[in-house]
């Protein structure tokens, strides 16, 4: 018969005890949010979780392309020091687009806005868009593309500590998809060029709002409508059902909003001012 000894036990204990620890772990993904047509928001999504543990954010980063010849401005950034690197796309194979790697090295470790039991977009880097396409993609590069898979430096991450204990362990969480994305990662230029003049005939008021506003939709059928704030997130989502009602955003804090219908493919987004 085996004996037990006191070591044995001890790398038994430790296996149990690092194996729970790392089924805690929690996965996120990063998707891009239009807040206008040339303003957009790049997020991290939780997967399905119910942990309450707020992560810790040490470092992240992504890359986008955008069509070739334009350039982009960082307006906002979760630590409020991204850096984002141009590459000219031709020198990894794409004559009709440009590339920015855009990574953030926080200075001390820094708080997501919500633990992922909430389900909720976590806004990293808010950017313009400089010159205004009428044609090409605006994308976040998968992880599983021939580009990553050739050039590991060009891999999304986000090094965060999301394990409820003692210490604090930082690890990717950008792991749990190949792509490392979900929802809306790509918008197309030319689309969205349509998209405004077949939405120009709806209209909001009154805006400013105080608590309740109506959308004037011109028989145009709505198939989604969201409000998103300054930073990107999506804060209410309204029922396309009850489209024509007055429609209360007594809820919301005063400030800058704003407003994305969809209606056939095609988008549009106002800026609402709640007072």
């Amino acid at each position: 018969m085996k004996k037990i000894t006191i070591t044995t036990l001890f790398i038994m204990l430790f296996s149990i005890f690092t194996t729970t620890v790392s089924a805690q772990i929690v996965g996120y993904t990063y998707t891009l949010v239009q807040n206008s047509q040339f303003n957009y928001t790049i997020g991290v999504v939780p997967d399905a979780s119910t942990s309450d543990f707020i992560p810790f954010v040490q470092s992240y980063g992504c890359v986008i392309f955008i069509p070739d010849g334009m350039t982009i401005e960082v307006t906002n950034s979760f630590g409020g020091a991204a850096n984002p690197q141009f590459f000219d796309g031709a020198a990894v194979g794409f004559d009709d687009k440009d590339g920015y790697l855009i990574t953030e090295s926080l200075g001390s470790q820094t708080e997501l806005p919500s633990a992922p039991s909430a389900g909720e977009m976590a806004p990293m880097i808010t950017i313009n868009i400089i010159g205004e396409p009428t044609s090409g993609l605006i994308e976040i590069l998968a992880n599983d593309s021939a580009l990553t898979q050739s050039s590991s430096q060009f891999k999304s991450f986000l090094t965060a500590d999301s394990v409820d204990d003692d210490q604090f362990i930082f690890e990717d969480l950008i792991t749990t998809s190949e792509s490392g994305l979900s929802g809306d990662s790509s918008f197309d230029f030319a689309t969205l060029s349509t998209s405004k003049l077949s939405l120009s005939d709806i209209g909001v008021y009154p805006n400013p709002v105080e608590d309740t506003f109506s959308i004037k939709t011109a028989g145009i059928t709505i198939d989604a409508a969201q409000i998103y704030n300054i930073n990107g997130a999506l804060v209410k989502t309204i029922d396309t059902n009850a489209i024509d009602d007055a429609i209360s955003i007594s809820d919301l804090n005063s400030g800058v909003y704003f407003l994305q219908l969809s209606s056939g493919g095609a988008k549009n987004t106002t800026k609402l001012i709640k007072q």
